[in-house]
């Protein structure tokens, strides 16, 4: 029993490509035991195509980058951010001391630069954030983003006004909603032992999207929660065309062929029209029964005389 299960995880395995491009989905080990009464009938390989995609922002150059930004082929943008006289900008930030949760060294974070153009950002570690909006550049199926944010805790301790806020990740297709995933900024969990900086992870799963939206609920009355995400990860999973399936040839008997009648040569017949255009003398003459000879003396005597002995009865009859 147990070799069977490793046979069935050796044979899982192999359906992985070195590139993480190709999936099987192995389904076809049976096993069978009496003393658990359990059956796993076999059933056949689907073969999938797996793609991700992964904006961890580290090839990227630190700065700002305007309304819109695409890494590893998804797309950010209508960002909002609070602000009504000013556009807010996707900040490329760089910093190693939000290892493990972030990739070193960059991350993706919000802010305005209106006179600084081009120069490395001097804002903060977490720009404020109201609504952005995430295209992969197909629809898939999983997504998970890491998100970082200054702990609640002390920003209560700093601003007695401050209240909680909700970070909502939803899904949508062609327009609809389909999924979504939220956490307060309460329930993050610190990382690191300055407590300084919290972190969570939001995810959607087992659902197809073309779109997300990154938002806070309070953000069209302005609202904005400070954050910083990085590792922005989507997957996406759909099966191979499938090939042909060859038919079997059958072979077939061949029809009956009639017999070939070959038509009977029949002699032409000439006719009136025909013959008239025949010259005279292309018409060969018939050949007649030559002339009786003259009788010579000698036969004239001897038809008297066989007329004198007959006369005289001198001929016996026989």
């Amino acid at each position: 029993m147990l070799n069977q299960i490793s046979s069935f995880f050796q044979k899982a395995s192999s359906y992985l490509s070195p590139e993480g491009l190709t999936l099987g989905i192995i389904a076809g080990l049976s096993l069978s035991s009496p003393a658990w009464g359990l059956t796993i009938a076999p059933s056949p390989t689907v073969p999938i195509r797996f793609s991700q995609s992964v904006a961890d922002f580290d090839s990227l150059e630190r700065g700002f980058f305007g309304p819109t930004i695409i890494d590893d082929g998804i797309t950010f943008s209508n960002l909002i951010a609070g602000f009504r006289q000013t556009f807010p900008e996707f900040v490329v930030q760089s910093s190693n001391r939000f290892e493990p949760v972030f990739s070193a060294p960059n991350y993706l974070t919000f802010g305005l630069e209106p006179n600084r153009r081009g120069r490395p950002p001097r804002s903060a570690p977490f720009g404020v954030l109201g609504s952005l909006t995430i295209t992969p550049e197909q629809a898939s199926q999983f997504v998970t983003i890491d998100v970082l944010a200054p702990n609640p805790d002390l920003a209560l301790a700093e601003n007695p006004f401050f209240f909680d806020q909700e970070l909502v990740l939803s899904a949508f297709l062609d327009g609809e909603l389909v999924g979504s995933d939220s956490v307060f900024l309460s329930e993050f969990e610190t990382f690191n032992r300055s407590g300084r900086v919290v972190s969570t992870t939001l995810s959607i799963s087992d659902l197809e999207f073309d779109q997300l939206q990154l938002f806070t609920p309070s953000f069209a009355a302005d609202g904005v929660i400070s954050v910083g995400i990085d590792n922005i990860t989507i997957t996406s999973i759909s099966p191979f065309p499938p090939e042909p399936f060859p038919l079997p040839i059958t072979p077939i008997d061949p029809p009956f062929t009639p017999p070939i009648l070959l038509p009977v040569p029949i002699e032409p017949v000439l006719s009136a029209s025909f013959i008239n255009t025949i010259e005279t003398s292309e018409i060969a003459p018939l050949e007649t029964v030559p002339e009786s000879q003259p009788m010579t003396i000698f036969g004239l005597i001897g038809v008297g005389l066989l007329g004198y002995l007959t006369k005289n009865k001198c001929v016996t009859k026989i």
